[in-house]
């Protein structure tokens, strides 16, 4: 499975279970690529398609590459 695949479904994943908790506790989540190689351009297009259909509420994504911080995004709905 590409990694953009997998990032899809991390991000599926936490949307649908996390919501809830985001709802009550504001929060976000965290993507940590590692090492791996993935187009960032590809990520984000992935984070954005995923929030406009699934995110009810403000969600925040920090997003790791390499050990460093690589970008914080910050949805308002």
């Amino acid at each position: 499975m590409s990694t953009e695949k997998v990032a899809d479904s991390a991000i599926r994943y936490g949307l649908r279970y996390g919501l809830k908790q985001i709802c009550v506790n504001p929060g976000g989540i965290i993507l940590d690529y590692e090492h791996n190689e993935i187009d960032m351009y590809q990520a984000f297009l992935i984070i954005i398609i995923r929030v406009i259909r699934s995110a009810k509420h403000d969600l925040d994504f920090i997003i790791i590459k390499d050990d460093k911080l690589y970008d914080i995004i910050r949805f308002k709905k």
